[in-house]
């Protein structure tokens, strides 16, 4: 459906409710960039119960786990997210 909406953004015709149209759909897609296609899905993602499958508490073993590739992505993925949330803070 995001890729419905992000077609007819861009083929819009400028108008107001085009260009929010368009600034929603590239907000949605960077969220799910960033929380659902990246690591911080690890610690995110819940059970069919709606538990969470990493505790919080031990969810910085999850980052430092593996060798030095797997810690690098993982870093780099909590990163993306902590900046997503900065940038998308101070629009606000």
């Amino acid at each position: 459906m995001t890729d419905d909406l992000g077609t007819k953004a861009d083929a819009g015709d400028g108008t107001e409710v085009t260009n929010l149209l368009k600034q929603a759909h590239s907000f949605s897609k960077s969220l799910n960039d960033t929380f659902s296609r990246g690591f911080p899905n690890t610690i995110l993602k819940k059970q069919k119960t709606g538990r969470l499958n990493v505790l919080p508490e031990l969810a910085i073993n999850s980052v430092f786990q593996g060798g030095g590739d797997a810690v690098a992505y993982n870093y780099s993925g909590m990163e993306s997210a902590l900046t997503f949330f900065k940038k998308n803070l101070e629009n606000n």
